[in-house]
């Protein structure tokens, strides 16, 4: 394979709108300010340890911008979602744009896939959550779904949508404040939760936790087996949080900041932060 220069294409000179790297670690994509997409495979650095970026696909959109993607358990799948709200599912083994997936009227700020590969949510800034299914059964390029299911997200846009590992709920904040949870099989709201700005919210490797991260730095950890909180932990002071996410075996959880800092906290030790990266300030 081929080695390549992120920084010699035009559109990534452009600027990056979002960047996710596949669970196997083996590909990145980024979404691109100019309607492109980048695919690239990465190959661990033989002398250095670091990562080096190989030629790769380039995918264009059109005159519309990615806002948000997701890699599939399997890295099998990936998903865009769009500024004009339609949601693009790549095929990654075809090397080609399976699905344009329509429905939501304005901008996705979440896609998310259950960990079997089963459902797609993605979360709208028209308050909405759509369930697609069936991607696995598609037989043509750019074929089209329809949503299995429309769930109420809130009054106002959708901040994030997670599927917890074992499939069975479906977690997501909204800009008014409340937090939903569903359960997968009926698509009825098990619990919701008031007066909570929530930007991003993840699930334990293991299931049992449900970890949310708000404004001015609010944390709260719940246990999905009684659905009771069990760490309350405010980070005063410090920024929005857009992106948590915990270590494979599920001893740390990772919180970034706008202010361009990553915090480190031990959940299950009920500790507070053990080690901060300090980056550049995002504006």
């Amino acid at each position: 394979m081929e080695r390549g220069d992120w920084n010699s294409e035009s559109d990534i000179r452009r600027g990056v709108r979002c960047i996710t790297i596949s669970p196997t670690a083996t590909q990145i994509a980024a979404g691109t300010k100019g309607g492109g997409i980048q695919i690239r495979d990465l190959l661990p650095g033989i002398s250095t340890g670091s990562y080096e970026w190989m030629k790769g696909t380039s995918v264009s959109t059109g005159a519309t911008e990615v806002s948000s993607m997701a890699f599939s358990a399997d890295g099998q799948w990936l998903a865009f979602g769009l500024l004009n709200g339609s949601v693009l599912v790549w095929n990654r083994l075809l090397a080609v744009m399976q699905f344009n997936l329509i429905g939501h009227t304005s901008k996705i700020r979440a896609p998310a896939f259950s960990s079997h590969g089963k459902w797609l949510a993605s979360g709208s800034e028209d308050g909405a959550i759509r369930i697609w299914d069936g991607l696995a059964q598609g037989t043509s390029p750019a074929s089209s779904r329809d949503a299995v299911s429309t769930l109420d997200g809130g009054t106002r846009w959708v901040t994030c949508v997670a599927f917890s590992p074992d499939g069975i709920w479906l977690v997501a904040g909204s800009a008014d404040k409340t937090i939903r949870v569903w359960e997968v099989s009926s698509w009825v709201v098990l619990m919701k939760l008031n007066d909570k700005r929530v930007f991003s919210a993840t699930f334990s490797p293991d299931g049992s936790r449900l970890v949310f991260h708000g404004s001015k730095g609010k944390l709260e950890i719940w246990d999905t087996g009684f659905w009771t909180q069990v760490m309350p932990l405010n980070e005063g002071g410090h920024s929005f949080s857009d992106s948590i996410a915990f270590s494979p075996d599920g001893s740390r959880l990772a919180i970034g900041s706008r202010s361009g800092r990553v915090r480190i906290i031990q959940p299950k030790r009920n500790t507070a932060s053990t080690s901060e990266i300090s980056g550049q300030e995002c504006t």
